[in-house]
């Protein structure tokens, strides 16, 4: 809770109840700001836990200082962000919530969905979180919960419409870990990329992007997306036994995005090398004719280039790399 709220001081009052109390104020993982540290601790003692804190350098808060500290998860302070979010509901048109790691329980994230659902039932809710299980090295072992973090947020499912947890993870792990431990998808929800941009072509086998702003533009995708009309195809996943496109290379996944006449094949490759494929249809499954069907590497800025589907039927994936193809029924006439 930052120092400039109205109420900070009523509620540092509270014996600890709103603010935890700590023996010594410990370094937060954002690194040193003295003003920040030397103010808190001539004003608070030793009577807090340091959160975020940093210079705020624009417009008339040049040089000024902000700072905050931790609040209990469990407390009355609850009770009151509660009635903070029905008064912005009501009085904001606020659509959506955005959570950046979430102390409280399930019973407050159920309330939390039902404020919002009363109000405005399209309202969503994302939660980012950063990789507690990886972070531990020297500096971090102490801020870590040494555990995944969607078993520490499983219990908060139910309510949450959008994970973004690829802070700190690893983008070369297994395509299993992408599923268990990023993706969502396991628990219902769709998965948003993160760090260093993630890896566009594995992303697509899970349905995943990163967000703006960020070095990988992903709004050509998103237009694509668009254009092929992503919102009404139904994904069966490389994971899926019922997933009608497989590749010859084990460590070359395949995902379906599926439409009538028309589907999507993403592609992306777990290989320690470049590899030539082909791939394995089920036509039934797919609900198309083979006689009729075209196979397309559209282009995608910011993905891939357009180019013509090799005549030998053999794709050439780069190690780490993936393709976006278009499998489509010919109509009559066109």
């Amino acid at each position: 809770m930052t120092v400039h709220m109205t109420e900070f001081w009523a509620m540092k009052s509270l014996d600890g109840e709103i603010f935890p109390t700590a023996d010594e104020p410990g370094k937060s993982f954002q690194g040193d700001v003295p003003e920040a540290d030397a103010w808190m601790e001539r004003m608070l003692g030793k009577d807090y836990i340091t959160a975020w804190r940093q210079k705020v350098n624009h417009g008339c808060y040049h040089d000024a200082m902000e700072a905050s500290v931790l609040t209990a998860p469990m407390s009355r302070f609850n009770n009151y962000f509660l009635e903070g979010l029905r008064w912005l509901l009501e009085n904001t048109g606020i659509d959506g919530l955005y959570f950046d790691d979430v102390a409280f329980d399930r019973s407050i994230m159920k309330r939390i969905r039902k404020i919002l659902d009363r109000d405005h039932p399209r309202c969503t809710i994302d939660l980012h979180s950063w990789n507690y299980f990886a972070n531990n090295t020297v500096d971090n072992s102490r801020l870590a919960g040494w555990a995944n973090s969607m078993n520490l947020y499983i219990d908060n499912f139910a309510f949450i419409d959008r994970l973004w947890f690829g802070e700190g993870f690893d983008y070369d792990v297994s395509p299993d870990s992408w599923l268990v431990e990023m993706s969502g998808i396991p628990f219902g929800m769709m998965g948003e990329m993160l760090q260093d941009g993630g890896n566009v072509w594995r992303g697509m086998v899970f349905g995943m992007t990163n967000r703006l702003p960020n070095p990988k533009d992903p709004s050509g995708l998103w237009t694509f997306w668009t254009e092929f009309g992503m919102a009404d195809a139904v994904m069966l996943g490389w994971w899926n036994p019922a997933c009608p496109v497989k590749t010859d290379c084990p460590d070359i996944k395949a995902t379906v995005y599926r439409r009538p006449h028309q589907c999507l094949i993403a592609l992306g490759s777990w290989a320690g090398r470049q590899e030539r494929i082909r791939l394995e249809f089920d036509w039934e499954a797919l609900g198309l004719d083979p006689e009729k069907a075209v196979l397309e590497i559209p282009g995608i800025p910011g993905f891939q280039e357009q180019s013509e589907f090799p005549s030998d039927g053999e794709l050439s994936i780069p190690s780490g790399g993936g393709l976006l193809l278009t499998l489509r029924e010919l109509m009559e006439g066109r």
